[in-house]
């Protein structure tokens, strides 16, 4: 009867911090990950309710003013993984945490706080995470004016959050190494879930796509750290040797194009797939490109690949974070050094000439993403395993 009891337990979702954002439902979230998984919860009855979690403006930005660095993006890492914000943002889950959730089962997202410092005796806790600090540190486009003594303290932060857990829950083969090797998490403490798409509805399958149109897809805001402006430069070379081929790119708010490199290119901004008109933007560009391509510099995951894939379009990515793991060199699209502009353009150049290959691939990709990166299969492994916990 217990263990029946155990299974059927309801969780609290707890999320928030940084730059993750703090509506567990918010569509813009976790790059829409907590909607997404949330809502799968949700609809099997298994969540009794999503926390967001983040302090006051004043608070907040007394953080930030403490953490301030006339280099943006040293000012940005210099305060998300300032401890003491971390550790005010524990004492926040502790308020927030109502005397009825201790009947449930902890869901956190990230390692921003430390849900179960503040939890009952007793109270299982289980995380779910996409990156760690002590990969962002090694970023090769990482900020230059961040201590190793601040990093030393964050690790030192995360290490303790992984610890306390019942069980950590990662998206990657690649993050599970990371956190045995540089947190000393035991391997059985750890449990490789992946991650679904963000499609509702998910995309038929198309029977009648072709592959001659030359016209490739980027989708990424961030779009130094994605490697858009690397993909400019190759992207210029390609139409040296195809003058028909065209770029799509889909994700910045704000870009400006340099007048050597827009040939060929067209810039969308940013598509929302909460409004109908981005969204069926967005469906005729996957209906029409024959290319993905997410050259980044540094990625913990990536769903922009996977959900060209469910879309039937092959990817190349770089050979870097989890990547590798669903772009398959030869059957799924091809891997790129991170950075390595003639790389990229050949690979681009050498796959736009072979509709057939990306028919192949495109159709291989599909396939994985259904049977491997769907919430769906996300949520029913998270629970399998939350059951045996």
């Amino acid at each position: 009867m217990k263990n029946l009891v155990m299974n059927d337990r309801q969780f609290v979702g707890v999320i928030g911090g940084g730059s993750i954002g703090s509506d567990p439902l918010g569509l813009k979230t976790w790059s829409g990950i907590s909607y997404s998984l949330f809502s799968e919860l949700q609809r099997r009855k298994r969540l009794r309710r999503s926390v967001g979690i983040e302090l006051s403006r004043v608070k907040k930005w007394s953080y930030m003013a403490k953490n301030f660095h006339p280099d943006h993006a040293s000012w940005r890492m210099r305060f998300h993984i300032d401890v003491s914000y971390l550790s005010a943002l524990t004492q926040e889950v502790g308020r927030q945490i109502q005397s009825e959730d201790n009947s449930s089962d902890f869901l956190q997202i990230g390692a921003k706080f430390n849900t179960p410092r503040v939890l009952s005796s007793g109270v299982r806790c289980f995380s779910y995470h996409d990156g760690c600090v002590a990969e962002s540190m090694r970023r090769i486009d990482g900020p230059k004016h961040v201590s190793a003594d601040r990093y030393r303290k964050a690790i030192a932060f995360e290490k303790q959050v992984y610890h306390s857990m019942t069980k950590v829950f990662v998206m990657s083969r690649h993050l599970r190494d990371i956190l045995i090797r540089d947190f000393d998490v035991p391997p059985e403490r750890i449990a490789v879930l992946g991650a679904g798409v963000n499609l509702d509805p998910f995309p038929d399958f198309l029977p009648d796509k072709r592959y001659e149109s030359r016209e490739v897809l980027f989708i990424g805001a961030d779009f130094s750290r994605k490697g858009g402006w690397q993909l400019l430069s190759a992207f210029n070379i390609v139409r040296q040797r195809y003058p028909d081929a065209k770029l799509h790119i889909v994700g910045p708010a704000d870009l400006k194009i340099p007048q050597n490199l827009h040939h060929g290119v067209e810039y969308h901004g940013f598509l929302s797939k909460s409004k109908v008109e981005d969204k069926a933007k967005l469906q005729s560009l996957f209906r029409k490109c024959s290319l993905s391509v997410l050259p980044s510099l540094y990625e913990p995951f990536g769903l922009a690949p996977l959900e060209s894939m469910a879309h039937q379009i092959p990817c190349i990515a770089s050979n870097t974070g989890a990547l590798p793991e669903f772009v398959v060199q030869g059957k799924t699209g091809d891997l790129v050094e991170p950075g390595n502009v003639d790389e990229l353009a050949e690979k681009i150049a050498n796959l736009i000439g072979e509709p057939d290959v990306l028919r192949q691939m495109g159709e291989a990709g599909r396939q994985m993403v259904v049977e491997r990166f769907t919430w769906n299969n996300v949520v029913d492994r998270f629970l399998k395993i939350v059951s045996e916990a």
